[in-house]
């Protein structure tokens, strides 16, 4: 009896970390989705959309931190990798949307670290 309970147990356990271990992986493509549709997204308003492209906000996740910024911030000198920068196309609007934010501090390199 004993040797069934332990059996069990082992069983158990295992098949819960099985399911931690897809549960992160699908956290992972989640998070690479979500910065790869916001880059299409950039890239599709680059010398479009000068409103969207550089004032609108949008949200990023960047190693587990949340980065709200607009596509403007998120290219600037390569900070995130993947944005593409929209060269010139922002130099009516105030140099302040070029700032990246978590929890509403500066985060100036858009990498989540304040």
């Amino acid at each position: 009896m004993n040797k069934l309970a332990i059996l069990f147990f082992v069983v158990f356990v295992s098949g819960c970390t099985q399911e931690v271990i897809i549960q992160d992986d699908l956290q992972a493509d989640v998070n690479d989705f979500d910065i790869n549709a916001v880059i299409i997204e950039c890239d599709s308003l680059c010398n479009v959309n000068a409103d969207a492209y550089c004032l609108e906000s949008r949200v990023i996740e960047v190693n587990g931190i949340e980065i709200n910024g607009t596509c403007r911030a998120f290219s600037k000198t390569g900070h995130v990798e993947g944005f593409n920068r929209c060269n010139g196309y922002c130099s009516d609007y105030d140099i302040s949307t070029t700032m990246c934010k978590v929890n509403e501090a500066i985060d100036e390199n858009c990498d989540g670290k304040i």
